[in-house]
């Protein structure tokens, strides 16, 4: 019979049964005093006030149908607003600010706006502005100035009141998403998106009829409560044009509207803040608000013109 030597490549004595485990022993305890927690785990309570929000779980189609519900909500707007209008930073490295401006907003959608501004202690006019949806015009008295032009001009003043266009405050008071809904080429993607302890659900609206696509506007929906807390419209080149925040939203015959507002205009450099002080909506207009002409004796602009015209 031939016997094999099992000891064969060992020097001294042959080893034990298990010897060969023995090395593994120290990695096994370290694993179950990790697994048990043993010196390793913390814990720690996190504050209520850095707790993330809670957070409503919603349906695509149904955010969908909530925005589109809330873009025909508003037809008419009267309002009693505080302005605070600042721009120049990016034009000229110095930033102005025109503060505790007051004033009133009509609206009548879906193109024709009025908005005026007083100074609060002389009660002088600082601006007033209208606009079609075609043509906007600015009155600024203090500097017996009358400005006309087409409602897409770029302003360029270093003066941020100049810059002021009275279309780019109406797109801003309203989220409408009806003509994207409505067009098979505009696609809608969904995400969201995290602030500290908010979260948001946001809607990007493409348009794919081009060669390359383009993003046109982001809305984003506050999952606290679903109410629209910011909006960004893009230009061609995709550039940010607009970029609103809304926030204090408060309800008017069951229809909920942001009383804080501000705006950001990039292209024009000035923003403007509006506080509703008093707001109706869907009201009976006033006769004829619209209606704003060159006060006698102003300086006329047509904005693109070389020179002025009197």
């Amino acid at each position: 019979m031939k016997v094999t030597d099992r000891t064969r490549g060992y020097r001294g004595s042959p080893p034990r049964s298990g010897a060969l485990k023995r090395p593994c022993l120290p990695i096994t305890l370290l694993l179950t005093a990790w697994l048990s927690g043993c010196g390793v785990a913390r814990q720690t309570v996190v504050p209520l006030d850095q707790l993330p929000f809670p957070a409503k779980a919603v349906s695509r189609s149904e955010l969908l149908d909530n925005l589109s519900a809330n873009s025909q909500s508003i037809d008419t707007l009267t309002a009693t607003i505080r302005l605070e209008a600042s721009g120049g930073v990016l034009t000229t490295g110095t930033l102005t600010s025109y503060r505790e401006t007051r004033g009133f907003l009509i609206v009548e959608r879906p193109s024709h706006i009025r908005m005026k501004g007083e100074a609060p202690l002389a009660l002088a006019t600082v601006f007033d502005m209208v606009s079609d949806g075609e043509v906007f015009r600015v009155s600024v008295p203090l500097q017996n100035t009358f400005i006309v032009g087409a409602t897409d001009t770029v302003g360029t003043s270093d003066n941020a009141i100049l810059n002021l266009r009275p279309q780019h405050v109406l797109d801003a008071l309203f989220v409408d998403v009806r003509g994207y809904l409505s067009n098979p080429q505009i696609l809608s993607v969904m995400e969201e998106s995290f602030e500290g302890r908010r979260s948001f659900y946001v809607f990007s609206f493409v348009d794919s009829k081009t060669s390359v696509p383009r993003l046109i506007e982001k809305v984003w929906i506050d999952r606290r409560n679903l109410t629209i807390s910011r909006k960004q419209m893009f230009g061609v080149l995709g550039a940010v044009e607009t970029d609103v925040t809304y926030s204090s939203y408060k309800a008017f015959n069951g229809v909920p509207f942001p009383q804080h507002i501000f705006i950001r205009r990039p292209v024009e450099d000035y923003s403007l803040r509006i506080e509703f002080l008093k707001t109706a909506l869907n009201g009976v207009l006033p006769d004829n608000p619209f209606f704003l002409p060159a006060p006698i004796g102003s300086d006329l602009i047509r904005v693109g013109d070389a020179k002025s015209d009197h």
